[in-house]
């Protein structure tokens, strides 16, 4: 079984919200439990957080179930309680939802104007979520094309580097972006691999 690292990657991902957007409270729905730490990132995204000094306002709910419209109402419940308590951004990491779900759960950020940055890529990024990074990255395929061709060759596997360091490719909401005021900047929009 092969598959690859990607060491830092929650924790850049924070780091570039954060340079985007220069919020001093960011909200963090997440489930406090070993396994809800492990899946929101929370540990990397927590470090990533004291060190620039931003508070951290999380929402511990019980957001891993396979009962995903019980995950919608929690997931909408932080978002409630993000808007009451005045967040300036929120980085989401629940990444089972539908696109009607995950929009029906982000949309009291949206209305509130609040920047979402989410773990989960394109799918999010389409049902209203401002940003993410690109996780369909043709480079990996080609990381993992170039792998396979050196086993086949007799590399000895136990010697091949599992890392990767991904290139950043945003993807970002334009509508989202305009509702919220963001107009981004010629070097964020080069960054950008897709737009919805």
């Amino acid at each position: 079984m092969l598959a690859l690292v990607q060491p830092n990657k929650y924790r850049l991902e924070m780091e570039l919200f954060h340079d985007l957007f220069d919020f001093q409270t960011v909200g963090i729905p997440f489930e406090d439990s070993e396994t809800g730490r492990t899946m929101f990132a929370f540990n990397d995204v927590e470090a990533a957080v004291k060190a620039r000094k931003i508070k951290l306002i999380p929402c511990n709910d019980k957001l891993i179930s396979k009962d995903l419209d019980d995950v919608t109402k929690r997931l909408k419940k932080c978002s409630k309680k993000f808007v009451k308590e005045r967040v300036q951004a929120v980085y989401l990491g629940t990444c089972a939802l539908s696109p009607k779900q995950k929009y029906q759960a982000l949309e009291p950020l949206i209305a509130a104007d609040i920047p979402v940055f989410t773990q989960c890529g394109a799918g999010d990024v389409r049902a209203g979520a401002l940003i993410s990074f690109n996780n369909q990255s043709a480079e990996e395929g080609v990381v993992v094309a170039n792998i396979f061709s050196k086993i086949a060759r007799g590399f000895p596997m136990n010697k091949l580097s599992q890392r990767f360091d991904a290139p950043v490719k945003l993807v970002i909401n334009l509508r989202t972006a305009a509702s919220i005021g963001w107009n981004p900047s010629v070097e964020t929009l080069l960054l950008v691999d897709e737009f919805y």
